[in-house]
């Protein structure tokens, strides 16, 4: 067969458009797979038994000396900057600075540990007051 996809010579499986034909003639397309892909070479390979091996007390000393792993090689490129934090830097808290260099500040009730988009509830009629700057939608709001 002639065709330019190639994958089917590479892998020795056919290709899904080759595979579609096969299939649209009516032949068997297991005739057309390489046999290194199909279970009586499978069972070929792996019919002999192989024999488990004893513990390395029972192995031959060398005298060679033993392997090291290979040596540490640099990276190319520029190096990580960021440090592993020690587990008391990773908790959280709200009084801390942030990455501006800030801590969190309200700017409604200016403490710190929170920001304007906590609710304020004891607050918040006198927000709404200030923000509508009328009296009678106040009074409507929140009667």
């Amino acid at each position: 067969m002639d065709y330019t996809c190639r994958k089917w010579a590479i892998t020795g499986i056919p290709c899904t458009h080759a595979t579609t034909a096969i299939k649209f003639l009516n032949i068997n397309l297991e005739d057309y797979i390489a046999h290194w892909f199909r279970k009586s070479t499978y069972e070929e390979t792996y019919n002999v038994i192989i024999n488990p091996i004893n513990g390395q007390h029972i192995w031959e000393v060398t005298p060679y000396s033993d392997i090291l792993p290979p040596k540490k090689k640099t990276m190319p490129g520029r190096p990580k900057k960021k440090r592993r934090l020690k587990e008391w830097e990773l908790k959280k808290n709200d009084s801390e600075l942030r990455k501006g260099g800030q801590r969190k500040r309200c700017a409604i009730c200016k403490e710190l540990g929170h920001n304007k988009k906590v609710v304020h509830k004891d607050l918040l009629p006198n927000l709404l007051l200030n923000k509508h700057k009328s009296p009678k939608l106040h009074q409507q709001m929140f009667q």
